[in-house]
C-alpha cells in the first residue's frame, strides 16, 4: 500500500528568488525545506507528498513549483491563486501546465465573509478549475461553512 501525505508545506527564508508576501498574515520563524521533508518521508515510509502552497509566499507559487520540478516522483502540488484576479484563468492554466499540479487552495484569510465561496463573484475561478479538472482544497472557518455548503449544493 502506498502512503501519501496529503497536505504539507515547504519554504525557506525569504530571498530575492523566492520573496515572501506576508499580506495573508503568515511569517514563519523557521525554515521547512523540501530536503527535511524528504528525510522524514523516508524515515516514515511515505512515498509521495502533496505540497500545498504556503501562505507566506502569497500567490507566487514559484518555490513550490521548483520543488516539484526537482523531485517529481516525490511531490505533487496544490497552488494558491487569487480567485478575483483579472487573469485568474491564465494563472490557473499556467499552474495546470506545470507537471504535478493537481489543484488549487482557497484560504479563509482571503476574506472573512467567505465571498470567495460565492460562485457568482468568482465564476471565472470556479469554471476554470472545473474545466481543468482541478481539486480545490478549502481552508475555512466554522462561520463560513454555510457558504461552502451552498456552493457544494449548487
Amino acid at each position: 500500500m502506498a502512503i501519501i501525505d496529503s497536505h504539507v508545506h515547504v519554504w525557506e527564508n525569504p530571498c530575492p528568488e523566492y520573496p515572501w508576501n506576508t499580506s495573508l498574515g503568515i511569517k514563519p520563524a523557521f525554515e521547512a525545506p523540501p530536503e527535511s521533508l524528504l528525510r522524514e518521508m523516508k524515515v516514515h515510509g511515505v512515498q509521495q507528498s502533496v505540497l500545498v502552497q504556503p501562505s507566506n509566499y502569497g500567490f507566487d507559487n514559484s518555490y513550490m513549483l521548483d520543488c516539484i520540478r526537482r523531485q517529481p516522483d516525490s511531490f505533487v502540488a496544490i497552488g494558491l491563486v487569487d480567485p478575483w484576479s483579472h487573469s485568474v484563468e491564465k494563472e490557473l492554466e499556467i499552474l495546470a501546465a506545470g507537471d504535478g499540479v493537481v489543484g488549487t487552495r482557497l484560504v479563509a484569510a482571503l476574506n472573512p465573509d467567505a465571498s470567495w465561496l460565492d460562485p457568482d463573484s468568482t465564476y471565472r475561478y470556479w469554471s476554470t478549475v472545473q474545466r481543468l479538472g482541478f481539486s480545490v482544497s478549502v481552508l475555512i472557518r466554522p462561520s463560513q461553512l454555510h457558504a461552502l455548503e451552498a456552493l457544494v449544493a449548487r
